[in-house]
């Protein structure tokens, strides 16, 4: 996508018209809309004017890399923009729409995140510290490989259809919490605690939470667990998310990828013709299995978000 190049005096005009669009009651100045600016030569930390930065669209512009200090985004509009890699120290977020918008390798510090919407927004290999979450929407948000998540404050937020893997959650105090169809996979929870949080077809899987409290906590399993010892190798443990209809094994698959949309786990054992029969009759049986019991969970569970 080609963004509109900005400099940095036009951004600033930008928002000094911004403000007399908020003081006038939208009667004189104009509202501030970078949609498809390239933002990314303008350093946010450096003005000594002090914008509100509320009701602005930033709608896929391209803000990465930039740096953030001591601001207040209010009502504002961040839907498909890029903020990958962006240094953000002590700034509020607040009613803002982050829906799939870009935000990887971002690093937040004592940042504040209030009732903001976070649909299918990429969270990957980003770091928060210190920082605050609360009343945030999360629905199929990527938050693969967090580096690192510590000493955050995390309450009442809704969590939907996301399958964290190798997040690191550290000294983290999640509270009064939403968890709907939502799998942790692989990651460290280490001396976090879980007060009044509700899971709902959601749970824990090859996940350290040894050193980790739950509270009047309700966890209710949507995983489908189950092992089997061949005639010859090593014992194999497989899941089944039977929300994703999803095979899930660090033993079957020697890769990267440790999980497998269900049909195509079927297909793939059906013409696999490396491994012994006896294996390829009892993965199938298991497939077959796997299959009734995700439309038994469908069935029963149409009803619970």
């Amino acid at each position: 996508m080609d963004r509109r190049q900005v400099s940095s005096d036009e951004v600033r005009r930008i928002l000094s018209d911004h403000d007399r669009w908020m003081q006038t009651n939208h009667e004189s100045g104009r509202q501030a809309d970078f949609t498809n600016c390239d933002l990314r030569g303008f350093d946010f930390c450096s003005s000594n004017e002090i914008h509100p930065f509320h009701s602005m669209i930033f709608r896929g512009a391209d803000l990465s890399g930039v740096s953030m200090e001591k601001l207040h985004f209010k009502d504002c509009d961040f839907t498909n923009v890029k903020m990958d890699r962006a240094a953000i120290l002590k700034v509020c977020f607040e009613n803002c729409d982050f829906s799939k918008a870009n935000m990887s390798l971002s690093r937040m510090s004592t940042t504040l995140m209030l009732d903001n919407q976070f649909y299918e927004t990429i969270l990957s290999k980003s770091q928060f510290i210190d920082c605050e979450l609360v009343g945030n929407s999360f629905h199929g948000a990527s938050i693969d490989n967090v580096d690192t998540i510590k000493k955050c404050k995390i309450s009442g937020n809704r969590f939907f259809d996301m399958n964290p893997v190798y997040a690191n959650f550290s000294d983290v105090e999640f509270a009064d919490n939403k968890f709907s169809h939502v799998a942790f996979m692989q990651c460290v929870f280490d001396h976090s605690h879980f007060k009044r949080c509700q899971f709902i077809q959601s749970g824990f899987l090859d996940s350290y939470v040894e050193k980790c409290q739950f509270e009047r906590t309700d966890m209710q399993n949507r995983f489908m667990q189950v092992q089997f010892t061949p005639p010859k190798g090593d014992t194999i443990h497989i899941v089944c998310d039977l929300g994703l209809h999803t095979i899930i094994s660090r033993d079957l698959f020697k890769d990267e990828k440790i999980s497998m949309r269900l049909d195509d786990f079927i297909k793939g054992v059906s013409a696999e013709r490396d491994i012994g029969r006896a294996v390829k009759e009892v993965l199938l049986t298991l497939g077959k299995a796997f299959q009734d019991a995700c439309n038994n969970y469908k069935k029963n569970n149409d009803n619970v978000r």
